[in-house]
């Protein structure tokens, strides 16, 4: 007689026991499910972060001036002091200050040109119009970059007097672009060739680089 209930209620129990084991198992791939979707939402956001920043070697002048107060001029001299190793090197650029650095320092970043996993310029089909056979629209460009070097002053050509030459004559010089040979005719006149340190923009790596090829008299 009282069979069927003992049976009945072991039943019960044993159905209620595989409930709760069932809902476990669920509330335990829910959570897996949030936390995978989190951890993908966080990737994704330092991606994004990360993507936006522009790259000081391959940025435009447009892309440059959407930085805070970057202008055509400022622009133009970042890229005339291309290439920059690290992003510390754009406070050598004339116009970037200490504090004008600190509000640009985490908008911007330094790749190379090949780097297409930090937002840098991606090679295609399209780069490469007008290349010679066998070369890269990069490697075309190095190649133009290097020969307009070699047209640069070098020693025992005829220093450049650096009190009387024109822009076009200070433009010669390594590493002096339209922006620091204005800047070079600003400060005039120099007691000393080492004068030309006192320049914005003008370091002592800069001024390795000229020492040989200029003079004041």
């Amino acid at each position: 007689m009282f069979k069927p209930l003992v049976i009945g209620r072991i039943a019960i129990t044993i159905f209620g026991a595989l409930l709760i084991v069932a809902q476990s198992v669920q509330a335990a791939e829910g959570t897996s499910k949030s936390t995978k979707a989190s951890q993908t939402a966080t990737n994704a956001s330092g991606t994004a972060s990360h993507s936006h920043k522009i790259n000081l070697n391959t940025a435009t002048v447009a892309e440059l001036e959407t930085l805070p107060h970057i202008g055509p001029s400022t622009a133009n001299a970042i890229i005339a002091a291309r290439p920059f190793k690290s992003v510390e090197d754009l406070k050598q650029v004339n116009g970037i200050s200490d504090a004008r650095f600190a509000e640009l320092k985490g908008k911007v970043m330094v790749s190379s040109a090949h780097s297409s996993s930090s937002g840098g310029h991606q090679s295609s089909a399209t780069d490469n119009v007008g290349a010679a056979p066998g070369k890269t629209k990069s490697s075309a460009n190095s190649s133009a970059n290097s020969s307009a070097n070699q047209t640069k002053a070098k020693p025992g050509s005829g220093k450049v007097n650096i009190n009387t030459a024109s822009l076009e004559e200070l433009d010669t010089l390594p590493g002096i672009g339209p922006v620091k040979a204005q800047a070079i005719i600003d400060a005039r006149p120099f007691t000393t060739p080492e004068d030309i340190m006192k320049v914005s923009g003008i370091k002592e790596g800069e001024y390795g680089k000229i020492r040989d090829l200029i003079k004041v008299k």
